[in-house]
């Protein structure tokens, strides 16, 4: 359930196999929430499907705002297209004293990653590198475990500052010396080394991988865990930054629109997304918000039930 006041709405969507329970008790739930939030009846939307299949509740076709209820429909992009056991492999090209990034769009690089990386980097042996090189695909985020009101700007420059400060652990400052204590002491023994040493001395985009087809460079791989991990805690803990690069990495706004027409036959007038996250947007001062009908949600999202199940998982292996 998402609760929005003011011009927002209140949506609430039910996938119960108890048609009592779902038109007793939460009919009367609904009603007492509305009055709570001071909000008029008619402005809003509630569904839920009877022991029929059928969608009951009030105002069940009319479009409201979804806001984070929308990372439901970017989780059910993900697994339908990639499947719920989708890895993120970021390969590591190491020759001589040079490293180069080949990345994955993993939307996880943030500080555990990139400290457990060195971490493990140190573990085989390397503690400097003349030339860090990363490609298009490279995405650092520090703080990507944090809340994020707006997406940040992820390019060259940023990536290149980031690596420099973490390859270059003289220069850490007091808090993020903190930071990597912390993440020693909560991991499983072994996962990070108690200290770690390490200097980079340039740090730099290239169009392409410059080891590609050298048979003398060194491969790691860096994988992530199953996507439908990621999408957990996305949902969980409705990480607006992680939901907006994964949609972004799937195509985006068109190729979401796409994915709807094509699979449901479903159109603007019912449903359309301008973030993966739910999070507003901005065109000349004007908003645009993600909105959908309350039966077409409840339909993708038993479609999302579906898709997850046929591949050996529960929903609740991807949401709360």
């Amino acid at each position: 359930m998402n609760n929005m006041k003011k011009n927002n709405v209140v949506i609430l969507l039910s996938v119960l196999s108890s048609t009592a329970y779902a038109s007793v008790n939460t009919d009367k739930n609904w009603t007492q929430q509305l009055r709570s939030e001071g909000i008029a009846a008619q402005d809003q939307s509630y569904c839920y499907t009877n022991d029929k299949g059928q969608i009951e509740g009030a105002n069940v076709d009319m479009r409201i705002r979804l806001a984070s209820v929308s990372k439901l429909l970017t989780s059910f992009w993900a697994v339908d297209k990639l499947g719920v056991e989708y890895k993120f492999d970021t390969k590591l090209f190491i020759k001589g004293n040079n490293l180069h990034i080949a990345g994955s769009f993993d939307p996880f690089m943030g500080n555990e990653k990139m400290f457990y990386l060195i971490s493990q980097l140190n573990d085989l042996g390397f503690n400097n590198f003349d030339t860090i090189s990363f490609d298009k695909n490279t995405m650092i985020y520090p703080d990507v475990i944090y809340e994020v009101d707006e997406y940040p700007t992820i390019n060259a420059e940023s990536n290149t500052r980031y690596l420099k400060m973490y390859f270059n652990t003289n220069n850490w400052s007091a808090d993020t010396k903190i930071e990597y204590a912390t993440y020693y002491n909560l991991a499983k023994e072994g996962r990070f080394r108690r200290e770690v040493s390490f200097t980079a001395q340039n740090v730099k985009f290239v169009d392409a991988n410059p080891f590609e087809n050298d048979s003398e460079a060194r491969v790691l791989t860096l994988s992530s865990p199953a996507i439908y991990k990621y999408l957990k805690e996305v949902n969980v803990k409705s990480n607006n930054f992680v939901a907006e690069t994964i949609f972004r990495m799937l195509g985006g706004v068109n190729q979401f629109e796409k994915f709807l027409a094509d699979r449901f036959s479903l159109t603007p007038d019912k449903i359309y997304f301008y973030t993966g996250s739910g999070l507003p947007i901005y065109f000349d001062e004007i908003r645009k918000d993600n909105y959908a009908t309350c039966s077409v949600m409840l339909n993708l999202i038993s479609e999302l039930k579906n898709s997850v199940e046929k591949q050996n998982k529960k929903l609740e292996d991807l949401i709360a």
